[in-house]
């Protein structure tokens, strides 16, 4: 069973009082940690697992299943909206409205510290497949009723696709490529082209680039960090105080390792509305806070308004992201044509009288095997089997 969503606390369930305990005899226990919590209509609670249909929790609105149970909203009955709980913002809806689009908040986590992700709320909706998980809990199918189905589409399901689809691959290749293919012509003395070519090939900054591009077309985000030496690097970056060889290095950050930690609100900076500081934390190091002015921000897909759009702050959205029904249909549909390759041939036997040999019970019966064993025919791709196969068509045709 899936693991409880708590973001601070494990809380303990203390039902009724003790057995044994006479009355009087209090239980005493920690309120910081203690959650009482009973069954409806007066009557014992049967189960405490959230995805139960029939265990007789108080699971309405209002009910204390919040307290142990995240979910992707809540209800707010003094407001009459869904408040985002584990949800970053409010759904989305595509244009055609049959889609809508939840992020999930970054860092959620488990109770044992594991963390959330895109496929654990599906699964949370795929257990009340009456086809998958009646061994595990009763589901409620009526939600299938409203949501046809649950698509993950987090960084994981991005790059397998990347990885394992020549379609996706180049939708997000060809643009970088063909951006950094040609790089770009000097108007400057040959001297100082070759010097400058020099520099560029030192630091790879044509490669660096074109990874970037292509991390921020996959993933909706990536930046290039100006390396200038200098140790404090939550400190504008002053361009004038860079002279010859200053420039030390450039070092690609993929979107999962930066985060928006200060928004500009100051209408009259370059920054305004977009992340003004940036937290790089690349995973068992310590934070490092990084000036906006020290790195070169790539994006993938624009968002019109981050305020409302479901994707991470500071960043815009996978070219992938509008597309990926359309791919995910052409692979079905390119399986199905494959699986009827082997069906192309029409085969047009002629048998004399046959009508009257299908009288013959023996007869129908050598006849439907000897058309079973040309069907499997039509299925072998391993030639080392064709000659046994064929052995046991001509038995068939001799016995007819």
């Amino acid at each position: 069973m899936k693991k409880i969503l708590s973001f601070l606390l494990i809380l303990t369930l203390a039902i009724g009082i003790l057995p044994g305990l006479a009355e009087g005899d209090l239980v005493q226990l920690p309120r910081n940690e203690t959650l009482s919590y009973f069954g409806l209509a007066w009557g014992t609670a049967s189960s405490y697992n959230p995805l139960e249909a029939g265990g007789n929790v108080g699971m309405g609105i209002g009910g204390g299943r919040f307290l142990v149970y995240e979910s992707l909203y809540m209800y707010n009955m003094l407001t009459n909206e869904n408040e985002p709980l584990i949800a970053e913002s409010a759904a989305v809806l595509s244009e055609d409205g049959t889609r809508y689009t939840v992020k999930l908040k970054e860092n959620v986590t488990f109770n044992d510290g594991t963390p959330c992700l895109a496929k654990d709320v599906k699964f949370s909706y795929d257990v009340h497949d009456t086809t998958k998980f009646a061994d595990i809990v009763t589901p409620s199918p009526d939600i299938f009723t409203y949501i046809k189905e649950v698509v993950v589409v987090d960084d994981y399901t991005l790059m397998n696709a990347y990885r394992g689809g020549w379609l996706p691959r180049k939708i997000v290749d060809i643009p970088a490529l063909d951006a950094t293919r040609n790089w770009r012509n000097w108007q400057a003395d040959t001297t100082e082209i070759s010097a400058i070519e020099a520099y560029e090939n030192r630091l790879g900054i044509r490669l660096k680039v074109k990874a970037a591009f292509t991390s921020a077309r996959l993933m909706g985000g990536a930046a290039i960090l100006i390396g200038t030496g200098d140790t404090d690097l939550a400190k504008p970056l002053d361009p004038a105080r860079i002279g010859l060889g200053g420039l030390k290095y450039a070092t690609v950050l993929h979107k999962r390792h930066l985060y928006a930690s200060e928004i500009e609100n100051d209408p009259a900076s370059p920054f305004f509305g977009k992340p003004a500081m940036w937290t790089l934390n690349p995973g068992g190091m310590t934070p490092t806070e990084i000036h906006a002015s020290r790195m070169v921000i790539l994006s993938g897909a624009d968002v019109i308004d981050p305020g409302m759009a479901a994707t991470t702050y500071g960043w815009g959205d996978s070219v992938l992201l509008a597309m990926f029904e359309a791919i995910r249909n052409m692979d079905a549909t390119s399986a199905n044509v494959a699986s009827l390759v082997f069906e192309a041939k029409v085969d047009t036997v002629g048998i004399p009288d046959f009508m009257r040999k299908l009288g013959d019970v023996n007869y129908s019966a050598q006849m439907l095997k000897r058309w079973a064993l040309a069907e499997t025919g039509k299925g072998i791709k391993d030639h080392s089997k064709i000659a046994a196969f064929v052995a046991a068509v001509r038995n068939a045709d001799e016995s007819l």
